[in-house]
């Protein structure tokens, strides 16, 4: 079943990785907020020169390194020295949005690019986290905040 699943994460992250490829810088460090199961990340790194730092608040890595942790209310990077931050499919999960974002924007002196797909009710929310798990569809919203 993980090969099955390694293989859907996988291709979703490659997926993501070619539509996020107009919006990187061209050097620098990103930092992937809510890393997951770091496909993503791996996906950037193979595609790009980039250095991707990896943060979430618990480590159920597949691939790549485990991230650093964040805090109930810190992100653990100085202020201001991401090149671009990505919060992909994150917001949902979060207890308070609204400080993640304060701290995303404390960390990067570049843009800040979230992906975000919405739901209605706990039913909704449950579909939401299965739907993520196999495919970036046109459901989702892409916002990207310029520096």
């Amino acid at each position: 079943m993980k090969v099955i699943a390694d293989w859907i994460m996988n291709r979703r992250a490659r997926r993501l990785a070619e539509m996020l490829t107009p919006f990187l810088p061209t050097g620098g460090m990103i930092a992937d907020i809510g890393s997951g199961t770091g496909h993503n990340a791996s996906a950037i790194r193979n595609t790009s020169q980039l250095v991707v730092r990896e943060f979430d608040v618990a480590d159920i890595h597949w691939v790549g390194p485990s991230p650093t942790m964040i805090t109930e209310d810190s992100i653990l990077l100085e202020d201001s020295v991401a090149s671009m931050v990505l919060v992909l499919y994150v917001l949902h999960y979060c207890v308070s949005p609204e400080l993640l974002m304060s701290e995303v924007v404390r960390i990067t002196n570049g843009d800040v690019v979230v992906l975000q797909t919405t739901y209605q009710g706990s039913s909704g929310r449950n579909l939401l986290k299965v739907q993520e798990f196999f495919l970036v569809d046109s459901a989702t919203f892409w916002l990207v905040l310029r520096a």
